[in-house]
């Protein structure tokens, strides 16, 4: 379980019984839409760390989450992406359970719009690229590739950097 610290764990005060408005859940990770959803009803959803595979440098991690009788399990490259993948899998299942008629007594009205909230910390990219091109250097018996800044603007909760990757001093990619 992640420490107290985490504010992903932080709850905000919900106004209703009937859930989070859409504009407010649009702003909401997983995590924190779950957590506000259960801890005014006094429970608290509970995060476990069941598995960590792969390389050292490509690890996955798969968490379990789970509310009452409810259990949804996520996995991720880091912590916090699989945490966020076990809430998003358990709020499906709450609506699942919601638009059957089979939602618990207590289960608060969960808003259709939380699906579709999408976790800070999945940035789309699968796997670890870092990883398999320091990998395929290596295999080649060439030196690891270097990463120079080359631009950075925004403002400072904002930022967009422009990296620049080099091989072997004469192979060069530029990503943002």
């Amino acid at each position: 379980s992640l420490p107290d610290d985490d504010p992903d764990k932080q709850s905000g005060s919900i106004d209703g019984d009937e859930g989070v408005s859409a504009g407010a859940s649009a702003a909401k990770t997983p995590v924190s839409l779950l957590q506000e959803l259960y801890v005014r009803r006094g429970q608290t959803p509970k995060y476990d760390l069941v598995q960590i595979e792969g390389a050292v440098h490509e690890p996955t991690f798969k968490y379990r989450v789970t509310i009452g009788e409810f259990v949804a399990t996520g996995c991720g490259q880091s912590k916090k992406k699989a945490k966020h993948s076990a809430a998003k899998a358990i709020l499906e299942k709450l609506i699942g359970a919601q638009n059957s008629g089979k939602a618990g007594a207590g289960q608060p009205t969960i808003p259709d719009l939380a699906t579709e909230i999408l976790s800070p910390y999945d940035d789309g990219i699968q796997g670890n690229p870092v990883g398999v091109l320091q990998e395929m250097c290596m295999s080649r018996r060439w030196p690891p590739p270097t990463y120079d800044l080359n631009h950075e603007e925004g403002l400072p909760h904002e930022r967009s950097f422009t990296i620049h990757c080099i091989i072997e001093g004469k192979h060069t990619e530029t990503g943002a």
